[in-house]
């Protein structure tokens, strides 16, 4: 993992979160984006939904820096959204990302390419490891 990548993305999070309305916004290109995922959703509280997206996205984060052999904190997450609990299709997680990074795009008022870029490589290694929960 490129270390680099992940500061770089660390430090446009920070600016993202800064920014009213980053997750809603996410959440909202999401659902735009894979329109199938919304209705998952219905009865959810999204105050504390929120809260559980921004934790999610620092462990992703994260994971670049874990070691390969303990991925603990990503591995509960992924159980969580696997087949037998929530049931996320493994197919949304390149959509979760691409949305991310469009709500990011939005909010970072730093965000070029190559931020993207980073978000990018430095969300993959994890979002891969979740997937393998399929």
């Amino acid at each position: 993992m490129n270390p680099h990548a992940i500061e770089v993305t660390k430090a446009s999070y920070a600016r993202c979160l800064a920014s009213p309305g980053f997750l809603s916004d996410f959440y909202q290109r999401f659902f735009a984006n894979c329109p199938a995922a919304e209705p998952l959703f219905a009865q959810t509280d999204f105050e504390r939904k929120i809260r559980l997206l921004q934790h999610a996205i620092g462990l992703l984060i994260a994971f670049g820096h874990q070691p390969a052999d303990d991925p603990s904190l990503l591995t509960r997450l992924a159980r969580k959204h696997g087949p037998d609990e929530l049931a996320i299709e493994p197919l949304w997680y390149p959509i979760f990302l691409r949305s991310l990074i469009e709500a990011a795009a939005k909010h970072d008022p730093e965000f070029t390419p190559a931020v993207a870029g980073a978000w990018h490589e430095a969300l993959t290694p994890g979002i891969e490891f979740m997937a393998k929960f399929h």
